[in-house]
């Protein structure tokens, strides 16, 4: 996330972000105030876009104001029915909701030229048989034209800090406002139903509970590694090709062209099976360091689901922090969760 950081539009309670940019408040704020204090709160209004010769293309573009440190930016291209909050809005929404007295507000950024914006309040901490979690709720607006207003609860390990993902079906409390009609109001109903998320972080933990209290065979450890990193597809391309040599003369133009092409389609198709091959690996080598530091833990589906946490949070790569909430690898861990989940019950 740091390098998609608006410039440095990153506000957290007491611990210093980890990319090191941004805002360190010791005091808990409201939402509002830390919205208008700490460089969020700027407009983004929606502009009607025309062809050269000033037909409308019945099209809208999203443009987010010009600031003092960088002129007006377009962020999405939408049509004409699409619906967004500012972030003033969803400050106001939060603060209004009781949500920042009840849990506090830990964080709030903004992310590539104001497109997207995020906030998590702080739950609390919780047990998993000896292994200790910090809750949080995180709300995310993507003014992308495709993602709905978000709200899911994310816990975060303890011990190594490592997120247990947004994306996690059964164990995540998530609610979606699509941006149609009148999302102001979708949403405030939304923000207000987390008044009852306690409920449903009590069913969220029971599920780590469960994989924390089942042990698991290695192929059953197995198969949750490779729930996170399933093998591609056998490209279609491949077996016509093979069947196109076959019925050509090997000396002709058309089989060496051919098989130069099979050879190059076979070696991608090798790679990516062994780029799975190795984040399994990987995977499951972070899992047997788990058994070794929490021994009363180890080889259990809490167990190796942590390993294909910790895998997914610690590699490195472009937008690596950002798609650990929303992108690849949140679902890397839940399609892993899940079918820990389904092992344990």
């Amino acid at each position: 996330m740091a390098a998609n950081i608006d410039n440095d539009r990153f506000l957290g309670y007491r611990t210093p972000a980890w990319h090191r940019l941004g805002h360190v408040v010791t005091e808990r704020l409201k939402a509002v105030a830390a919205c208008k204090q700490y460089g969020f709160d700027f407009a983004i209004g929606k502009e009607a876009t025309f062809l050269a010769d000033g037909t409308p293309t019945g099209m809208f573009a999203l443009v987010r104001e010009a600031r003092a440190d960088g002129p007006k930016a377009v962020i999405a291209n939408v049509g004409a029915d699409y619906a967004f909050l500012q972030n003033r809005d969803i400050a106001a929404l939060v603060d209004g909701s009781g949500l920042t007295d009840a849990w506090g507000l830990e964080t709030m950024g903004s992310l590539g030229v104001g497109e997207t914006f995020f906030l998590t309040l702080d739950a609390g901490e919780a047990d998993v048989r000896g292994d200790q979690v910090h809750d949080y709720f995180l709300l995310t607006e993507r003014r992308d034209g495709g993602h709905a207003v978000e709200i899911a609860f994310t816990p975060v390990r303890v011990v190594c800090q490592n997120t247990l993902s947004a994306g996690l079906r059964e164990a995540t409390v998530k609610a979606s406002v699509a941006h149609v009609g009148d999302v102001r109001g979708e949403l405030k109903f939304r923000v207000d139903v987390i008044a009852a998320c306690k409920q449903a972080r009590a069913a969220t933990l029971a599920a780590f509970d469960a994989l924390a209290g089942c042990r698991v065979s290695e192929a059953e450890a197995g198969q949750i590694v490779a729930a996170a990193y399933p093998y591609p597809s056998r490209p279609k391309g491949l077996d016509i090709a093979e069947q196109v040599l076959g019925a050509v003369s090997p000396d002709s133009a058309v089989y060496i062209a051919g098989l130069g092409r099979l050879q190059l389609a076979g070696e991608q198709y090798a790679y990516a099976k062994k780029r799975m091959d190795d984040f399994r690996q990987a995977a499951r080598e972070r899992y047997m360091a788990y058994n070794d530091q929490m021994p009363s833990l180890a080889r259990t589906a809490w167990a190796v689901w942590q390993g294909v946490v910790e895998m997914e949070d610690y590699r490195s790569g472009g937008g690596a922090d950002e798609s650990l909430l929303w992108g690849p690898r949140a679902k890397n861990k839940a399609m892993s969760f899940a079918r820990a989940l389904e092992i344990a019950r």
